[in-house]
């Protein structure tokens, strides 16, 4: 489904795995998030938006090919019914996006205190390094 058109605004143009408008399969070394906001693997809300996501967009693909080979009435109302899909699906690309955000600005805050407190560390984080370095024993080993 890869390459389809869809609900268009990808960040950036990023472009992933998980049906036709976007997503990412891999976490990589961003402390459990993906590059691109979705959660860690075991994030339970993500992946329940995700499924919901990917049978949407089956959904909308089966009922635009069911439409496109209707004729009279039928197809009228085929596509009343897949006009509702997409507004669902819809709904749920703006949930998920909105839980991306979310996330990212959450990893955003992590990273920040993380950095302060190495900051505030500083001097010590430097003289234990250094010590390991020599071969000196560190003031805080176990």
């Amino acid at each position: 489904m890869r390459g389809r058109g869809g609900f268009g605004g990808e960040m950036s143009g990023m472009r992933g795995g998980y049906g036709s408008y976007g997503g990412s399969g891999g976490y990589g070394s961003y402390g459990g998030m993906s590059p691109f906001g979705e959660g860690p693997p075991d994030d339970p809300e993500m992946r329940e938006l995700m499924k919901q996501d990917t049978d949407l967009d089956r959904q909308t693909h089966e009922a635009a090919a069911r439409m496109r080979e209707a004729r009279g009435d039928d197809r009228a109302k085929l596509k009343s019914q897949l006009a509702e899909t997409v507004d669902k699906h819809f709904d749920i690309r703006q949930k998920r996006r909105e839980l991306q955000l979310k996330r990212m600005e959450e990893e955003l805050q992590r990273l920040r205190e993380a950095i302060a407190k190495r900051n505030t560390s500083r001097d010590s984080i430097v003289e234990n390094h250094l010590r390991e370095l020599v071969g000196e024993p560190r003031d805080l080993d176990f």
